[in-house]
């Protein structure tokens, strides 16, 4: 693919026409069209773990980032409309415990149900085990 040489975390959109990435030298995400062969800068920012909406009208994603409207500057998580290009705050995750590092939550994702789900990474000093007994 035609520049795509410092892109991270790649991610095909639902479709297969875009794919989505974080650029490695300014943490911005970045999204490659097929069908128009080139890529364009969506949102800017420390930027992480783009993920699709199961119908892949929203490419989801982490940052920390502020918006026009106001001045965050802790992680949140935002959504863009692939249509429309317009970017929104979904909700702030400073209440959400982070590693001692300050390094930010290691995937989103989504249940068959269509909730957001996140996964916290606070490193190996807790780790639990669950003893399963299946019906």
């Amino acid at each position: 693919m035609p520049d795509s040489a410092n892109i991270w975390f790649p991610r095909w959109s639902p479709d297969g026409r875009y794919l989505a990435g974080v650029r490695h030298s300014d943490e911005a995400i970045m999204l490659f069209d097929f069908q128009k062969q080139q890529w364009q800068k969506v949102a800017e920012g420390r930027s992480a773990y783009p993920t699709w909406s199961p119908d892949g009208t929203y490419l989801y994603f982490i940052s920390t980032q502020g918006t026009a409207n106001t001045q965050i500057s802790e992680q949140s998580l935002y959504r863009i409309n692939i249509r429309s290009g317009k970017q929104e705050l979904m909700t702030s995750l400073r209440d959400l415990r982070h590693d001692t590092l300050g390094h930010f939550i290691s995937w989103i994702g989504f249940a068959p149900d269509g909730s957001i789900l996140a996964l916290r990474d606070t490193g190996t000093y807790d780790i639990y085990s669950l003893d399963w007994v299946s019906p």
